[in-house]
Order: C-alpha cells, then structure tokens, then sequence
C-alpha cells in the first residue's frame, strides 16, 4: 500500500513535469515510478517474508546514513549521535544479521533468498525475476539524465535531435512528451495492479482489465500524438 502510494504520488509529479513541458525531467522521475513499480512486484510475487524483510531493511540503510549526517550535524555546531544511539542501532544490525544471515546487509540485501540469483544483486537482477526487465533500456537512459554524463546532456529527449546551428534548450519544450508519457502510464499500470492483486485471489480481475483498457487506449493516443495525427494537448 506505501508503495502504491508513493507510486501515485511519482506519477503525480510526472504529470505536472509533462504539462510545463519538460520531458527529460518527466523520464528522470519515471526512472524511480520503475522501481517502485519493480519493487511492488517482486514483494507481491515473493510474500510476506519478503515484505518482512523489506521493511526492516531500513535499519541497514539508517547504518550506512549514520557517519555521513553524524558528521554534517557536527559541522552545523549541533551534537552528533551518542554512543547510546550507537550502540543500539549496532544490537539492532547484530540481530538482523542473525535473523537473515549476512547477505541482509547489502544494497539488495532485502531481496536475497527470494532472488534465485548467487551473489551480488542488481536491480535488473529483481526485474528479470519478475518478468519486467522490458523497459531496462529506457532505465538506462534514464539514468543519464539523473546523473549528468555528457551522453545524458546530448541525448536529452527534451531536445530536438538535431539541435547544430540552434541555440541550446534551457527551458520546456513540447519535444518527447509521448515517451516518458507512455512509460508512466504502464509503470503506474503495473504498481496499481500489484496492490489490487493482494486481496483474495481473482477479486480485483475485473479492476485490473478495466485499467488495462485504458494504458491500451492511453498508449494508442500517445502514439497517434507522436505521428502527429492527433492535435497538441488533446
């Protein structure tokens, strides 16, 4: 339910991205909608152990802030962590450690057990699990956009793909909404039918094939928008 909530509110921001025309924004939001939508799926697939295990995972995550926000409150002139704090959220990692074994304690160490995978986890590891791995270069592209490589600043899909003799964009366009459009639609598809799909088994079908109608005729008016068959804001 938190992640279909987050979800929304994702898809939200997309949104408003997409109506101020901004579309390398709108990708670079849809980059974490795909997670979330990745995340809801495998935890639905896998059950309540890993749920369990998601959840507290945040302890794992609270270790690895703790030196780096101890320190910036340190050099605000604010009292850093107390050794009580400490050594309570050490006794805390000590028995997750025990309950989940060692591999807990790793980027996707939440994950581990349900993945069939030996080793070191990757995010495209959980997607492949779950059959969502389709849109994987699309994530890559997006995740240009996140961090600024020089590939991510030419190949912007706000930018007109023949920009030479043009004075560089610095602000909304309407080039390429259809795209971060079109991938939103089917990740907030995807995050809303793994949260109808946790009640009793076949009770949301009907929901689910209701919405999956309208990502088919959504995609199909994107598409005709990016032809150019279909008029600007319709």
């Amino acid at each position: 339910m938190h992640l279909h909530a987050n979800a929304c509110l994702i898809a939200s921001e997309v949104i408003s991205l997409l109506e101020s025309g901004h579309a390398g924004g709108a990708i670079a939001r849809w980059r974490t909608l795909y997670e979330v939508n990745i995340y809801a799926a495998f935890i639905l697939k896998h059950g309540a152990k890993t749920a369990d295990r998601y959840i507290r995972h945040m302890h794992v995550k609270d270790s690895e802030d703790l030196p780096s926000v101890d320190a910036a409150l340190k050099a605000a002139g604010a009292e850093g962590f107390s050794s009580a704090e400490r050594e309570a959220l050490a006794k805390l990692n000590s028995q997750l450690r025990k309950r989940y074994g060692e591999d807990f304690h790793g980027g996707f160490g939440w994950a581990k057990g349900a993945c069939g995978k030996k080793g070191r986890l990757a995010f495209s590891d959980i997607a492949s699990d779950v059959g969502l791995g389709v849109h994987e270069m699309f994530y890559r592209a997006a995740s240009h956009l996140v961090h600024p490589t020089w590939k991510g600043i030419l190949d912007n899909p706000g930018i007109p793909p023949d920009p030479s003799g043009e004075p560089l964009l610095a602000g909304p366009s309407d080039h390429g909404l259809w795209l971060p459009a079109e991938l939103t639609t089917r990740s907030i598809y995807g995050a809303t039918a793994s949260f109808l799909s946790c009640g009793p088994a076949g009770g949301r079908m009907k929901e689910i094939d209701r919405l999956a109608n309208c990502v088919r005729l959504i995609s199909d008016r994107l598409r005709e928008a990016r032809d150019g068959s279909t008029a600007p804001g319709s």
